[in-house]
């Protein structure tokens, strides 16, 4: 009787571990399907070529050359719990993660990711994406969870790669979508510095902090904030907060906020499109033409120096101060 106890015992042992993932505490390149976890300080982590997996980091510290490393023509499905850094090294090529053309990347879960890229001689790394020898990143997907993502730069304050997407080359080529969770992502330097930046850039129902935006841009459902007092359609606009080329646009849901201020010279235009939202919580100044086609909310002060259009069927609320110079008027028009 005892010895049929512990050939079950035995048994349902083996049973739970056939089919457990591999749980893993010191790296070792993944080379076959599967799922994986790491926790602790693993060391860098490489996924080969052709290969679908997923990784769960569970509160994991990760720093060097580049922390997790997917090869062209795999698929990594990336699960957060907890609190999870990933610093690539300062005088490096290497990033936070590395997803180069080719790859697919998706992140999620109820955890932080906080990503890093290296700097390196001649220029930065994305912390997600494209390392700094690299003009193009793969395909990255964020679903859910927190993460915050710095691009590395130049050593000497040179070019810096974007927070997820491109290295710090001019090259837009990836596709990043973001479909929830909340993101924060910046360079790490004002000189070609973009938060997010690739060819293909789709925003759903999600939270996204980000200094400047480059790429084809695809946003709904979702809210932008910008600490950097600078325009949605950022790679039209300068850091400063200033509308450059002839005519921005605003996508989504866009806030000025509280303690920022947003300026449209007096050559230069913004339209709010129909569905779209423009809040302004700071201090929005026009010196130059703002037509509103969807919804302004100016909860604060509104300086009103150029010519302000609500064309018909559009929504202006005002909450807060408007202050009107150069006998400059805000108009209804058809």
């Amino acid at each position: 009787m005892c010895k049929r106890k512990i050939l079950g015992f035995i048994f349902c042992c083996l049973i739970s571990l056939f089919f457990m993932p591999n749980y893993i505490f010191s790296a070792s390149p993944i080379t076959t399907d599967g799922s994986y976890e790491f926790t602790g300080s693993p060391g860098s982590i490489s996924v080969a070529e052709n290969v679908n997996a997923t990784i769960t980091l569970t509160d994991v510290s990760i720093s060097g050359g580049t922390c997790i490393d997917i090869k062209p023509g795999s698929n990594l499905t990336l699960i957060i719990k907890g609190v999870n850094r990933l610093a690539a090294t300062i005088d490096g090529i290497g990033c936070g993660i590395h997803v180069p053309e080719g790859a697919v990347l998706t992140i999620k879960g109820d955890g932080k990711l906080y990503a890093t890229g290296g700097s390196y001689y001649n220029g930065g790394s994305a912390a997600i994406g494209a390392r700094a020898d690299e003009d193009s990143c793969g395909t990255i997907n964020i679903e859910s969870g927190y993460v915050y993502a710095v691009g590395g730069s130049k050593a000497a304050g040179g070019d810096t790669g974007a927070g997820i997407g491109r290295s710090f080359y001019n090259g837009r080529g990836g596709t990043v979508n973001i479909t929830g969770g909340q993101v924060v992502v910046s360079g790490s330097n004002t000189h070609l510095s973009f938060g997010l930046c690739a060819t293909n850039i789709n925003i759903e129902n999600a939270v996204l902090y980000a200094n400047r935006i480059s790429g084809n841009k695809i946003i709904t459902n979702s809210i932008i904030y910008n600490d950097a007092n600078i325009n949605l359609n950022c790679y039209d606009v300068n850091s400063d907060g200033k509308v450059t080329n002839s005519k921005g646009t605003v996508y989504g849901t866009y806030e000025i906020k509280n303690g920022n201020t947003f300026e449209i010279e007096s050559t230069n235009k913004l339209e709010i499109p129909s569905g779209t939202s423009l809040i302004n919580n700071g201090i929005l100044t026009n010196n130059g033409t703002l037509t509103d086609k969807g919804t302004l909310i100016n909860n604060r002060v509104f300086n009103n120096n150029g010519d302000t259009d609500l064309v018909a069927g559009s929504l202006f609320t005002n909450n807060g101060t408007i202050n009107c110079t150069n006998h400059k008027a805000v108009q209804l028009r058809a």
